[in-house]
């Protein structure tokens, strides 16, 4: 394994106000609306695999990073990944590393640890506003 793909809390914690380094969530949409490290970006782990009929595998190199672009992400834009314990994570990294991502980097503590650590910021909620259609005003 590189020398520079497990990063710490700390690391990670400094990242978040660097333009161009984005921080990505990959669990469900249900914890990720619970609380997530501020500015992290939402990819579920599982966008990376092919359907369950196709059997357990990695979609490809295309499609992931069709994935990825829907949140912004390029072969050279550095990536920083996390989910809950580290699996999902673990996951997603060998996905975006397939697929030619070049900087993926990964927080093994995951939210188990930076929840844990009242110094450290919390996200929650939408992480944007809603838009209403005119039926729900």
């Amino acid at each position: 394994m590189s020398e520079k793909v497990p990063i710490t809390a700390a690391g990670l914690n400094a990242a978040i106000p660097i333009p161009g380094i984005v921080v990505i969530d990959t669990c469900n949409p249900e914890a990720y609306g619970a609380g997530r490290i501020p500015g992290a970006r939402w990819l579920e782990w599982y966008r990376m695999m092919k359907p369950p009929r196709a059997g357990p595998m990695f979609k490809s190199k295309d499609e992931i990073l069709a994935e990825c672009a829907t949140i912004g992400v390029t072969p050279e834009t550095p990536v920083y990944l996390y989910c809950f314990k580290g699996a999902r994570a673990s996951n997603t990294l060998v996905a975006l590393k397939e697929a030619g991502i070049k900087d993926v980097r990964m927080y093994f503590g995951s939210w188990n640890e930076w929840s844990r650590d009242p110094k450290l910021p919390i996200e929650s909620g939408l992480p944007f506003a809603p838009v209403l259609s005119e039926a729900a005003e």
